[in-house]
C-alpha cells in the first residue's frame, strides 16, 4: 500500500517524529524519577500516566498530520505503529537507567494509550459529516458562458 503524503509535508513529519522521540525519552526520565522519588507508595498511578500521555501524544500527532495524511486510515496505523514502537523503545530504555526497570504492564499501558487515541480520533473524525464534494459549474455550449 502506498502513502500519499504530501511532498511539502514530509521533511515537517521526519522533524516532529524525532523531536517527539527526543521528548518523549526526555520526559520519561525526569517523570520517572520524580514518580520514583513521590508517588512510590501509589501503586498503580505510573500505568495510568503511561495511558494518559500515549493517548495525548496520539491525540497531537494525530491533529498534526491530518493535514499530511487526510486518509484516517493510513494516519491511525501510521500513528499507531509509530507510537507503540515508541512505546516499546521507551520502557526498553527505562530497562538500561540505574534504578529503573523494564516493566511489560507499563508497556500495555502504554499500548492501551495509543490504542484508546486511535479510538478516540476515530470517532471525531467520524462524527464529523462527510463534505459536500465540488462541482464545476455548468457551461452553456451556446454562449459560452457559466450558469450559476
Amino acid at each position: 500500500m502506498r502513502v500519499n503524503v504530501k511532498a511539502e509535508h514530509r521533511s515537517a513529519l521526519l522533524l516532529a517524529a524525532v523531536a517527539l522521540v527526543i521528548f518523549v525519552e526526555t520526559i520519561s526520565v525526569v517523570v520517572g524519577a520524580l514518580i520514583d522519588r513521590y508517588l512510590a507508595y501509589a501503586a498503580g498511578v505510573d500505568k495510568v500516566l503511561h495511558v494518559l500521555a500515549f493517548l495525548g501524544i496520539y491525540l497531537v500527532c494525530e491533529r498534526f498530520a491530518k493535514a499530511a495524511i487526510p486518509d484516517w486510515r493510513v494516519r491511525s496505523m501510521i500513528l499507531g505503529t509509530g507510537l507503540l514502537l515508541l512505546a516499546a523503545i521507551d520502557e526498553l530504555g527505562q530497562g538500561l537507567q540505574p534504578g529503573r526497570d523494564l516493566d511489560a504492564r507499563d508497556l500495555l499501558a502504554s499500548f492501551c494509550g495509543v490504542s484508546l487515541g486511535v479510538v478516540w480520533a476515530w470517532c471525531l473524525d467520524s462524527a464529523r459529516p462527510a463534505p459536500e464534494p465540488v462541482r464545476a459549474p455548468e457551461t452553456s455550449h451556446r454562449e459560452g458562458t457559466i450558469s450559476r
